[in-house]
């Protein structure tokens, strides 16, 4: 079915949330690798966590979503810089002495939102729905963090074990078909 702004590419929504998820995946094993490297040079960095996420999922993401965008490799960017820099801000806070309190899942959320600012603006023109990719991004990230933090605080009993487990190695399945509902529908015109 043809539009004004190209053909209707149904396996998107599939295709992005295998993508999401590899790159989820790729994240975790980027998030360890860096923070064994920070501490074999003697360094702690909660930054570890926002770049490496960052990065994994926007790595796979912009192979998607090239099409649509005018860069892969800015997306890239906006995942990596938009979820690290809350992370970077609260490593900073701490070295200065404010010692603010830590939350994982305050930093993911803020990162969701910096990641979605950055985004939408990549997108191409024709893309009239850009505005919700913002709280796409808020609440796609923000789920897997909202489920690990309620076990943090306790709320979840033992038996829950298999869901967090779960959400460390397949929150990019959530991310990515929260996020699917508000890509694109359109294929771009060549």
């Amino acid at each position: 079915m043809e539009s004004e702004t190209g053909l209707r590419d149904k396996r998107l929504p599939l295709r992005w949330i295998a993508m999401t998820t590899l790159g989820w995946l790729v994240g975790v094993v980027l998030v360890i690798l860096l923070s064994m490297a920070l501490e074999s040079v003697g360094g702690v960095s909660q930054l570890t966590v926002g770049v490496g996420m960052g990065a994994g999922v926007g790595l796979f993401q912009g192979r998607v979503i090239a099409p649509w965008v005018t860069s892969k490799w800015h997306w890239f960017l906006a995942s990596t810089i938009g979820m690290g820099l809350p992370y970077l801000l609260w490593d900073v806070s701490a070295v200065l002495g404010f010692n603010p309190f830590y939350a994982m899942w305050v930093c993911t959320v803020t990162g969701g939102v910096l990641v979605g600012i950055l985004q939408r603006r990549l997108f191409r023109p024709f893309r009239p729905r850009s505005g919700l990719w913002v709280l796409g991004c808020a609440v796609g990230w923000g789920i897997p963090q909202l489920l690990l933090a309620l076990d943090d605080a306790g709320l979840l009993s033992g038996r829950w074990a298999f869901v967090l487990t779960a959400v460390v190695f397949f929150g990019g399945l959530l991310l990515g078909a929260i996020t699917s509902l508000v890509l694109p529908r359109e294929r771009p015109r060549s």
